[in-house]
């Protein structure tokens, strides 16, 4: 079978409900208020290339323009992103 993708916690030290009230009182865009919380190349690559397609949403969307739905998706998503494991090196690599 497949590898089960790695399950990472951005933000260990909120809980979900902290990061979606976080969100909600936030405004601008939204890959700028990711940057209050993670290095700017990450949080404009995770906006970008993953959670605003799984929103569906424009890269260029902005927190208020939002539907709680996509804030609830969001916040879930920093809680619990889903990184596929395409293989491993093996032991000899290792060294």
């Amino acid at each position: 079978g497949g590898l089960s993708p790695l399950h990472v916690d951005l933000l260990p030290k909120l809980s979900e409900a902290e990061v979606l009230q976080r969100l909600c009182k936030a405004k601008g865009p939204v890959n700028k208020e990711l940057k209050k919380s993670f290095p700017r190349r990450f949080a404009d690559a995770f906006w970008e290339h993953k959670a605003s397609q799984v929103l569906g949403v424009a890269v260029s969307s902005r927190l208020e323009d939002l539907t709680s739905e996509s804030l609830e998706r969001l916040a879930h998503l920093v809680k619990h992103w889903e990184v596929p494991i395409s293989g491993t090196e093996g032991y000899p690599k290792a060294e």
